[in-house]
């Protein structure tokens, strides 16, 4: 499977990066890619302590202040860019999954949020955004199903918001 990863340029909360880790934990990674920034370090290094992923693919960002300058090994490929967007067209081509940890404070015009339009146009077949607090969001949401597996939706909305 490939796996895109957007988290925040401030880095994740505790929250965030369990409920991330439980998720990564069950599914086969082929690819798995990410920003390089500040939210993606932890990630980074618990894919590769655990060997959770057969490759990692960085789109580091031209901000060096939010950049997490994650370890370059034999399985990471660096794929340096110009432009946020361009970065983001590039992480979700082919994806099967995209997941989104956006800051408490990111606003529609953050770049989490940003993965997120840029992954519905790229055909992103799943998108998980999992919120400061832990709660998951999930694009489309048919079938929706929250991690703990308590929630079950079949309705037709495009983007709908669990708790």
């Amino acid at each position: 499977m490939n796996v895109g990863f957007y988290g925040t340029s401030k880095g994740m909360t505790e929250k965030q990066r369990e409920t991330i880790k439980q998720y990564i934990k069950q599914i086969k990674i082929t690819e798995f890619r990410h920003t390089d920034n500040l939210g993606s370090v932890d990630l980074h290094e618990y894919l590769l302590q655990n060997n959770l992923a057969e490759k990692i693919v960085l789109y580091p960002p031209n901000n060096m202040e939010i950049r997490g300058f994650c370890a370059a090994l034999s399985n990471v490929e660096i794929k340096e860019e110009n432009y946020l967007s361009k970065n983001l067209k590039l992480l979700c081509k082919d994806l099967d999954l995209l997941i989104i940890a956006p800051g408490e404070n990111d606003t529609e015009k953050s770049g989490a949020y940003a993965s997120l339009e840029i992954g519905k146009k790229n055909n992103v077949k799943k998108i998980i955004i999992v919120k400061y607090n832990s709660s998951i969001e999930q694009w489309p949401t048919k079938d929706i199903t929250k991690i703990k597996g308590r929630i079950k939706n079949n309705g037709k909305a495009k983007h709908k918001k669990t708790s």
